[in-house]
């Protein structure tokens, strides 16, 4: 996590924040190393031809930094999962977080996430 010092001053009782550090998050680079699998087209007909993210699979995935074929090594990252569900959200952003120390991030969809099935995810990875 990157620090900014933030300088301001005191007027007619408005709090103000003097050399106060700041936590922002860095936003990095990061893979799927697990192909993905061929599963429904959510069309109601059955057929199995759409190249995804299925349940019952572990997918993984590498953070790196931006720029960097390194990965990144023993720090804490922070992987966030956003997916709406029309049935279990009604239609409301989930977010899931998982904090990992080093890069790699493993989602296993199992039956706790069957609610996912069918809806776009977005995976995003900060320091």
């Amino acid at each position: 996590m990157s620090k900014t010092t933030t300088k301001a001053s005191s007027r007619l009782g408005t709090l103000n924040l003097y050399n106060q550090s700041i936590s922002v998050p860095t936003l990095v680079n990061f893979e799927l190393t697990t192909d993905l699998t061929i599963g429904g087209n959510n069309k109601g007909t059955g057929v199995i031809d759409k190249k995804g993210l299925v349940l019952n699979k572990t997918y993984k995935f590498l953070a790196k930094l931006a720029g960097s074929k390194n990965s990144i090594e023993s720090t804490k990252v922070v992987w966030v999962i956003k997916y709406m569900s029309p049935s279990t959200s009604q239609n409301k952003l989930i977010a899931l977080k998982a904090i990992i120390k080093g890069p790699e991030f493993e989602l296993d969809l199992k039956d706790k996430y069957k609610d996912m099935a069918g809806c776009e995810i977005e995976v995003s990875c900060h320091i």
